[in-house]
């Protein structure tokens, strides 16, 4: 290459830069630049689920070390009082900079939260940081929150009860569930269950039956929601190239275990709720999420329980692994008067050092998937680690409504109402809705 030709590209790198960084603070997507806001400093609120006290020593540090920079107030909200507060401050100008939320905030909220674009973080280092399953906070244009924690659906199982039934470890897969079943079940009469390994088949008395669904029609291959060419498409009556739909073999496979004429019958409405099973010592698994351990721990001291990710269609190595979850992200509100610093303190609070604090404080998983392969001393949290990493999630459109969809699918199947490919389609149908409204 000639001298001139070199240094003529370099003046066109140098330019090109320049022009580059222009676009950039007239769109407003350099943070501090945004046209509009405040200057950068002042106070950041915060919005989250932990209570004052548990994040305040954590706050007291992050604080110091920015002080004469900014400052994070943080305002504990209740999961049940957070959806209404957030609406409720929105409506009077009020809302906070900041807030750390779950995935099923992002349909319904994302247009007030602020969408950090590609440009800002590219789409391969999210995923290259984060978790697979929180590609649930992506939009076509970016973020709309920066992942924090997970809460996965594990498998917790009663030590003694295995034990006693001559089994040396707790089922990897739902073949192996089933063949379990006749060593652990005590079922009097075809009809009174007094023990039993595994409950599912019913929405009334299953904490979480809604969330174990979600799961079986992921691990069939279905992702319930996919981003079509005109907006959300629902999935659940497609095929993929199967032979039977997917979701179809779902809801049959879950609603089998509640029929009394089936040889895998282990479960029925008139039984306590499942999680009071198994701190009773009568259900020899549970289904829940992460978060419920210290619960389960409290509501039975001398219950002799482990936990062990949710059992797969198969644990070969072309087997997809998967479990569902709950992921939680920090968003940056799009009305916030502090805007510029609330961009800066988002990406400062959820960097790894930042994460790992944060995710020690909820006493679940962090989203960083580089944090999530490091080996974790506790038992317990090794397992929810490993459940992260092959955790997923979907744009749930609104929880309460598909909570009731969900429940009339599996019912209107096990009473005889409906054929499950009917049911299936109905709520195809009705979920779509959802996204249109």
């Amino acid at each position: 290459m000639e001298k001139g030709d070199f240094f003529r590209n370099i003046i066109l790198v140098i330019l090109g830069f320049f022009i580059l960084v222009a676009v950039l603070i007239f769109s407003g997507v350099l943070p501090g630049l945004r046209q509009g806001a405040t200057s950068s400093g002042g106070v950041v609120t915060l919005w989250g689920p932990l209570p004052e006290s548990a994040v305040a020593d954590f706050l007291l540090d992050f604080n110091r070390v920015h002080d004469g920079e900014f400052t994070v107030s943080y305002v504990y909200k209740s999961p049940e009082q957070l959806e209404q507060d957030y609406v409720q401050a929105l409506a009077r100008n009020q809302g906070p900079d900041l807030l750390i939320l779950p995935d099923t905030f992002i349909y319904r909220y994302a247009d007030t939260l602020f969408t950090v674009p590609f440009e800002s973080y590219p789409l391969r280092d999210f995923q290259d940081n984060f978790a697979d399953g929180a590609k649930v906070f992506l939009t076509s244009e970016g973020t709309v929150a920066l992942p924090v924690v997970v809460d996965p659906l594990v498998m917790y199982y009663n030590r003694d009860i295995l034990a006693g039934a001559g089994l040396t470890r707790p089922p990897l897969t739902w073949s192996e569930m089933v063949a379990d079943l006749p060593k652990v079940n005590s079922i009097a009469d075809r009809q009174t269950i007094n023990r039993t390994l595994v409950a599912l088949g019913v929405f009334s008395n299953i904490r979480n039956a809604e969330a174990i669904l979600t799961t079986l029609f992921f691990q069939a291959g279905n992702p319930l929601v996919i981003q079509g060419t005109s907006g959300k498409k629902v999935t659940l009556s497609d095929s993929f190239g199967f032979s039977q739909v997917p979701a179809v073999a779902a809801v049959d496979f879950f609603n089998q275990f509640s029929s009394p004429v089936k040889s895998v019958y282990s479960w029925n409405q008139s039984l306590p709720l499942d999680r009071q099973m198994f701190a009773a010592g009568r259900l020899a698994t549970y289904f829940g999420y992460a978060s419920e351990y210290a619960n389960l721990q409290a509501t039975n001291p001398n219950l002799n329980f482990d936990v062990a990710i949710l059992p797969q269609r198969g644990v070969s190595e072309t087997d997809r692994q998967v479990t569902g979850a709950r992921f939680y992200g920090l968003g940056i509100v799009r009305s916030s008067r502090n805007f510029n610093t609330a961009f800066q303190t988002a990406f400062l609070l959820t960097a790894p050092a930042e994460s790992q604090v944060l995710a020690s404080l909820f006493n679940l998983p962090p989203a960083r998937g580089g944090l999530l392969g490091a080996s974790h001393p506790n038992p317990f949290q090794a397992v929810f680690y490993r459940s992260a990493l092959i955790s997923q999630s979907w744009w749930n459109p609104n929880p309460g409504r598909v909570s009731v969809l969900m429940q009339n699918l599996v019912d209107s199947v096990a009473t005889g109402q409906k054929q499950t490919n009917v049911a299936v389609n109905q709520a195809n149908q009705e979920l779509q809705s959802l996204f249109t409204k």
